[in-house]
């Protein structure tokens, strides 16, 4: 039987920065320190390098969830981290994400065998499983994780792929020629893309093999 890993999102799964990098100067300052209350502010967050890729491969050992918490004063937040599944990973029935994400402020309430959490908080440090705490030493990026849970390490096929399907996600095709377009381009610059994967690939790899000695 597959073990249940729960994924959290904010700064794990998701760029939090990402979306502060998008608010005007005014909002800026009206929320600094609070950002997390600006309307709208989740709808505008990009994947983490590598996130989706990763949920991918971990979903062919275990059984995937998303546990996270939407803050309590930012009722846009709550339909906004639904809205951001959907469109990384599919809305529709059988999609990889598919009616699998949770929100509560209690995730020690939820039973399962990993729980990959950037902090101990909303009860992710009471968790019952054992809590992968990302970006910490030992587990600063998803190679890292992927390995220790033994779905890794990257190739650069998977960091490939990561950047399509990133690039699919954030361009808004209207008709069918600009899809012909964009795959054209994305076809004829493949293969630069990959080279860069493959840097990237064995320096993660490098990383991660330094931290496990």
């Amino acid at each position: 039987m597959k073990q249940i890993v729960y994924i959290d999102m904010d700064n794990v799964m998701v760029d939090f920065p990402s979306g502060i990098a998008k608010l005007d100067d005014k909002t800026k300052r009206e929320y600094e320190g609070r950002y997390d209350e600006v309307e709208g502010i989740f709808s505008l967050m990009e994947p983490m390098p590598n996130a989706i890729s990763a949920v991918h491969k971990l979903m062919k050992k275990y059984h995937i969830y998303v546990l996270s918490t939407a803050p309590w004063h930012n009722p846009s937040a709550w339909s906004d981290k639904v809205k951001w599944i959907q469109h990384y990973f599919g809305e529709e029935k059988g999609s990889a994400l598919y009616k699998r994400l949770i929100l509560s402020h209690h995730k020690n309430l939820n039973q399962g065998d990993y729980l990959i959490d950037d902090r101990a908080k909303n009860g992710a440090g009471k968790f019952q499983g054992e809590h992968v705490h990302f970006g910490t030493e030992q587990f600063t990026n998803w190679n890292c994780v992927l390995s220790y849970l033994g779905c890794g390490p990257f190739t650069p096929s998977d960091i490939l792929q990561d950047c399509l399907k990133k690039s699919a996600a954030l361009v808004q095709v209207e008709n069918e020629e600009q899809s012909r377009v964009i795959d054209a381009f994305a076809d004829r610059y493949k293969w630069q893309v990959f080279n860069l994967a493959c840097v990237y690939a064995n320096e993660n790899n490098n990383r991660t093999e330094k931290q496990s000695i």
